[in-house]
């Protein structure tokens, strides 16, 4: 169980109630929880744009999670129901929230490629890291390595403005510059992170592309819709950016990923990401709950789809549980190597 504690990342409120749909099974009866359960399918039918990519057959999980649905004799056993034929989806924007408990469909699996305590330790050289007030930690490039480390875009944490006054004291002439979000889970509301990317380009530039479903069949899809990312501050970084990544980046992390990877002097080092950009679609459910329903697929600016196999680095560079017990930070060993010329 989790809590809901965030406003559902990139989650687009559409309290709609979804048409009435013939379902496969939809004279099936007696079960206490059948409408609840029609009523969630139904929504997934009509806005879920991965059905052709991801070769579900979406009407075998009717029939096979309805079973288990007739068979339900508690809310907490429908809600493992649900979970299931939600999981069916498998996107990390397909959940239920129950009295503002938010449950998760799909978890996926990841391994953490970084320790913080060892990124610390690498930077004891070079004066040490700090932790600004606006929640991200710096080191000085004057000391010989200039970093940026970014765990959280969430506004109760991350203050964009102590990121500009940082950014424009200490990093505009450097060569060279590392920035480290492999910690950052995406979690918080809207995208700041775009006041970061910002910095990096002075003219507006394609970040990613979107697409949703506009009808009936599950390959009705609207054409590719582009996002555009603005430049921020007053001046820009032109230096190289090595970019560092792994399976933790998620939600609004992967769309920083994305309009960073999309600049020239970008070079993404570590593992790819999580893989679940998008936003969902808040459906009410007549027995009170809400299903959070993927209403949206992401393409980085190539064109490569983001969801479930997310955002691959230019340079991968692989951490083992083993690394990581023993201190090691291989993706920091490669990334000090080219800031060092080695």
């Amino acid at each position: 169980m989790k809590a809901l504690q965030r406003p559902i990342c990139a989650g687009i409120v559409l309290l709609l109630a979804v048409a009435c749909m013939q379902s496969p099974t939809e004279s099936i009866s007696g079960g206490v929880y059948t409408q609840t359960f029609i009523e969630a399918w139904d929504a997934a039918d009509s806005l879920f744009c991965c059905f052709t990519m991801k070769k579900i057959n979406w009407e075998q999980c009717y029939s096979h999670h309805m079973h288990h649905s007739l068979m339900a004799l508690s809310d907490t056993e429908f809600r493992q129901v649900l979970l299931g034929l939600l999981g069916e989806l498998k996107d990390h924007q397909a959940f239920i929230v129950i009295d503002g408990e938010r449950y998760d469909a799909y978890e996926g699996y990841f391994q953490n490629n970084f320790l913080l305590s060892t990124i610390s330790r690498y930077f004891e050289p070079y004066g040490g890291l700090t932790l600004d007030p606006g929640r991200f930690r710096y080191s000085d490039p004057s000391d010989g390595m200039a970093y940026l480390q970014f765990p959280y875009w969430s506004e109760e944490f991350f203050s964009p403005e102590r990121f500009h006054t940082v950014f424009d004291s200490l990093f505009l002439d450097v060569d060279r510059l590392i920035v480290d979000v492999r910690m950052n889970d995406g979690q918080g509301e809207g995208l700041p992170c775009l006041e970061v990317a910002g910095r990096f380009s002075s003219t507006q530039w394609t970040g990613w592309y979107t697409s949703s479903r506009n009808g009936p069949s599950h390959d009705n899809l609207t054409p590719l819709q582009p996002f555009s990312v603005a430049p921020t501050g007053n001046g820009h970084f032109t230096g190289q950016v090595y970019l560092l990544t792994g399976g933790r980046c998620a939600e609004s992390t992967e769309y920083f990923v994305c309009a960073m990877e999309a600049l020239p002097n970008v070079t993404v080092i570590g593992e790819r990401t999580r893989g679940s950009a998008g936003e969902a679609a808040f459906i009410p459910l007549s027995n009170g709950w809400v299903a959070g329903i993927p209403a949206q697929i992401v393409y980085s600016s190539d064109m490569a789809p983001i969801l479930e196999q997310g955002i691959n680095p230019d340079i991968e560079v692989l951490t083992s549980s083993e690394d990581l017990s023993g201190g090691i930070d291989p993706v920091l060993d490669y990334v000090f190597s080219l800031m060092q010329g080695v």
